[in-house]
């Protein structure tokens, strides 16, 4: 299999990236999403990320928005320099990160260093893409996520971090929670 991956890869981003999102525009308009929402989100910006880039990757939501009812409203931002190489690394930080009473999700804005140029394109000399994780949510709150806001490798230009930003916040903004499981958001309890 994993052969197959690598002969398959060069007509494909890698067989260890995937996007989520493939619109039925169909199933979208027959499914009761309920009331709309707006959900408070405290942005975190790493060093080098400033608040005007985090609001335009925040807004690549703006155009999905409507179809599922669900909006953002960041309500503070805030300075949190980056721990961890790894996406593990980086969320299990992102995640220690108290989810403030005003806010019902906490997203975190990462930037690149050398060690990740390094990791994504030296070992690369036939420019194909290694695995990178270029955005991500938590599993067990879905309250904390975050997304690489610069892309300096392969995959980050073939995926945009607009394009991450627009598939990290539908579970991160409460869809999941809504459409799966119909847990509320913490705006919805304090009602």
């Amino acid at each position: 299999m994993f052969l197959v991956c690598l002969l398959g890869a060069g007509t494909c981003c890698s067989c260890f990236a995937t996007t989520v999102g493939f619109q039925d525009r169909l199933a979208l308009d027959t499914h009761d999403f309920g009331p709309a929402k707006t959900i408070n989100v405290c942005v975190y910006l790493d060093r080098g990320i400033d608040e005007q880039q985090a609001r335009s990757l925040l807004s690549s939501w703006d155009s999905k928005a409507p179809l599922y009812g669900l909006y953002i409203k960041p309500i503070m931002f805030a300075d949190h320099p980056r721990v961890g190489f790894f996406h593990d690394d980086i969320l299990d930080d992102v995640s220690s990160i108290p989810l403030a009473i005003t806010c019902d999700r906490v997203l975190y804005f990462s930037n690149r260093n050398v060690w990740d140029y390094a990791y994504a394109n030296l070992p690369n000399p036939v420019l194909w893409p290694m695995p990178e994780v270029l955005g991500e949510v938590d599993d067990s709150t879905m309250t904390h996520g975050f997304v690489v806001a610069q892309p300096d490798s392969i995959n980050g230009l073939m995926i945009s971090p607009s394009h991450v930003t627009r598939q990290t916040v539908p579970p991160h903004r409460g869809m999941s929670s809504r459409v799966v499981d119909g847990s509320m958001l913490r705006s919805d309890r304090a009602a």
